[in-house]
């Protein structure tokens, strides 16, 4: 089995959850175009579409909000672990990493 490509996953949840690839370019630090890119290459992955494309606005197909169920908890999860790793105390002698 082939991992999806792992760093497509929460820039696919940032644009869904805001319904734009705009604030996702923001919120990741880079171009419009590479988000575009991403979701695409994420979308060639996973051999569905999962979003429609406006003007200016993205909507969610019926695969993207499902897809999205099942991998935001997986990404919170992530996020939570980094926070607990970062906030660890680490003991003098002893170092993270």
């Amino acid at each position: 089995m082939n991992y999806p490509p792992m760093k497509t996953l929460p820039i696919f949840v940032t644009a869904a959850e805001n319904e734009s690839f705009l604030v996702a370019s923001q919120k990741h630090y880079i171009s419009l175009p590479a988000v575009s890119q991403q979701i695409k290459s994420l979308e060639h992955d996973l051999n569905c579409q999962l979003f429609i494309r406006g003007n200016n606005a993205v909507k969610l197909t019926p695969q993207g909000k499902h897809f999205l169920e099942l991998i935001r908890p997986a990404i919170h999860s992530i996020i939570h672990a980094k926070k607990k790793f970062l906030n660890m105390k680490v003991i003098p002698s002893q170092s993270v990493c």
